[in-house]
């Protein structure tokens, strides 16, 4: 429980084991600095309670993070941060990440790994729920991603976006595009996607990709296996 806020600098700034739990509520309005920020040697878990950012990343990784419960918030429209900038390890099995902003949810970057088997990602601005620029994105169990991500200058956006050489692996959940019309389930600009496992047995009820324009646009190298693509263009382009 309790309250820490700041208006100039981050709230937390972790080089230890940090837990938060309960109902905690950890707030920044900062426009340089994250909320909470995890160094190298950090480790944190999050089990419950509310980080909320108005202006910058709500947690900046570089180290270990672990979310099992809990919301993770960002709220300005305005803003071109995520809530969480992932240059170490994320595991999230519960809780919620929310963001209405002009930038991805979560970034997951060059040599990151972000693991998902629960909880949800949720992206009301223009932009991806997750951007994997080059890192290791696995999505699996019961995860529910969503996004409004929209096409600017031609520019074309999924819910969940590879670019870099990143690589995806879509074991399970459900990932969708609510942006009408241009709406995509997954675009892998770059990198390699897999969807489902090249195990013999073939299901067409997990993972879910809906996309209002495509369930699936490749521009790389995407194996599909498993599951149920949607698009009211194409399925898969």
């Amino acid at each position: 429980g309790g309250t820490i806020t700041s208006a100039n600098h981050q709230a937390i700034n972790n080089n230890g084991t940090l837990t938060i739990s309960g109902t905690a509520e950890i707030s920044s309005t900062s426009t340089g600095q994250a909320t909470i920020n995890i160094g190298n040697s950090g480790t944190a878990t999050i089990s419950g309670g509310t980080i909320t950012s108005a202006n910058h990343q709500a947690i900046n990784n570089n180290g270990t993070l672990r979310i099992t419960g809990g919301s993770i918030v960002k709220n300005n429209s305005s803003s071109n941060q995520s809530v969480i900038e992932n240059k170490g390890s994320v595991i999230m099995s519960d809780g919620s990440i929310s963001s209405n902003a002009s930038a991805g949810a979560v970034n997951n970057n060059s040599g990151a790994t972000f693991e998902i088997s629960g909880g949800s990602i949720i992206a009301t601005g223009n932009r991806q729920a997750i951007y994997n620029y080059g890192g290791t994105l696995t999505i699996s169990g019961d995860a529910y991603l969503e996004a409004k991500a929209d096409v600017e200058n031609n520019n074309q956006r999924g819910t969940v976006q590879n670019l870099s050489s990143g690589t995806i692996i879509i074991a399970g959940g459900k990932i969708v595009s609510k942006k009408a019309n241009d709406g995509i389930g997954v675009y892998n600009a770059s990198g390699t996607v897999t969807i489902g496992a090249n195990d013999g047995t073939i299901s067409t009820t997990s993972p879910i990709i809906l996309g209002e324009k495509y369930g699936v646009k490749n521009n790389s190298t995407t194996n599909f296996y498993d599951g149920k693509l949607g698009g009211k263009a194409q399925r898969f382009q």
